[in-house]
Order: C-alpha cells, then structure tokens, then sequence
C-alpha cells in the first residue's frame, strides 16, 4: 500500500515494500579498494612520501594555525597503485557516523506518535491510556513518574507537549493518511538531520582544491 512515511522522511514517493527493497540491496560495509596491486618500486614510493609531505606542508602553511591538520592521508591504502591522492584523503568528520541514527530516531517516533493519535482521535482513549497500552508493547519506554503526569490536567508532561506539538490543527475528520502526513512534517522539523556526510564531502573536495590536487571552482550543494 502507497504510504506517505516514506516520502515524508526522504522525500522518494514509494512504498514501504519498495523502499525495504532497495534497502536490503545496499552492500553492508562500503567497497573495499584492491589491494593485489600494491607499490612496489622504491622510487614511486619514495616520490609518493615527499608528495604527500608537500601537500602537507601547504596545507599547513595555508590555513591551520592550532598546529595541527584535520585532514591526513589514509596510511592503510597509501601503497595501493590503483588509488589516486584525492581517493587518500580522509578529512576528520567523526560525526558522519553519528548521523546515520537520526533517520532512525524519527522514524520510530513518527509510528509511535501516528499511532498515539489514531488512539485518541478514533477509539476516544485517554492520552494516557494511549501511552501505557504502548508502553506494555514496548513502544514506549514510561516509568511510573511519567504515569504521573500524563493524568495530570495541565500539560506538564513532556510527552503530552510532544503530542500536542506533532498532532496541532489535526481534527479527527481527516484521514489517516493525511494526519500521517501533518504529523510526519512535524517530526522531520524536529530530526531535521544535519549534513554530515555533505559536509564530509564538501571538506574533502576543500583540501583537494587547497593543495592543487583539483581545480578551484564554487563547491554549491543545494539544502533541502
């Protein structure tokens, strides 16, 4: 069936069999150069050395000022004939691996919440009610604190402000579908994720062009 939860969180209108699909088709781990072709002849390596201290040291001279570079030449693949020095650049961007959760985190809370309203707005449960019964699922992790304040009738409780911020302005006359929608804007706004791995590249393709391994020329990348 056609959802709009895909679309919503990555913008491709496909469905949800479609996107598992393409999923379970990505390679696990990136592609590994080969390594039968290594360097061999003392003179290639010897030049190889003194290139990449060059670079370094015009790197350095150019634009660091704390003593150090946050960029290096990857050491494992230095002596593999096929790669080139752009290939050996590997800027200092940890965060990229932290990025891959956010898609993660606002799909899961993009079901939970959808379904929270579905409770509310069509079986006339209780907000608390909503949140226990996907407690006992596992859907939602409460503790008896939380419990609390969900029977409260101010709006202290930091799931109900969540709630009321997702599901604002959806009456219980729209569709399913179209609730999914609103509430699916609202959580992108929230898990809006950062560029890491943009930014990966775009810092890549910076040292590249400081060092004269590629032409300068405007890096545009379009925000979404």
């Amino acid at each position: 069936m056609q959802t709009y939860k895909v679309y919503q969180l990555t913008g491709e209108s496909i469905t949800d069999e479609e996107f598992l699909n393409y999923f379970h088709q990505l390679p696990r781990q990136p592609p590994r150069p080969n390594e039968d072709t290594q360097l061999t002849d003392d003179d290639q390596i010897q030049h190889l050395l003194i290139r990449h201290a060059l670079y370094r040291i015009k790197y350095y001279n150019e634009f660091e000022n704390d003593g150090t570079l946050d960029w290096y030449f990857h050491p494992d693949y230095c002596m593999l004939a096929p790669l080139d020095d752009y290939q050996l650049i590997v800027p200092w961007y940890n965060e990229c691996v932290h990025g891959m959760g956010y898609d993660s985190c606002r799909s899961k809370e993009l079901d939970v919440y959808f379904g929270i309203w579905q409770q509310v707005a069509r079986l006339k449960m209780s907000l608390r009610d909503a949140f226990v019964g996907d407690c006992k699922l596992n859907k939602v992790p409460l503790n008896q604190a939380q419990i609390k304040l969900l029977e409260n009738e101010d709006d202290s409780s930091k799931l109900k402000k969540q709630y009321y911020t997702f599901t604002k302005g959806i009456s219980g006359e729209v569709t399913d579908d179209t609730a999914l929608e609103l509430i699916a804007v609202e959580v992108k706004n929230k898990w809006r994720r950062p560029k890491f791995y943009e930014h990966y590249v775009r810092k890549k393709m910076e040292i590249a062009q400081a060092i004269g391994l590629i032409p300068r020329y405007k890096i545009d990348f379009v925000d979404n």
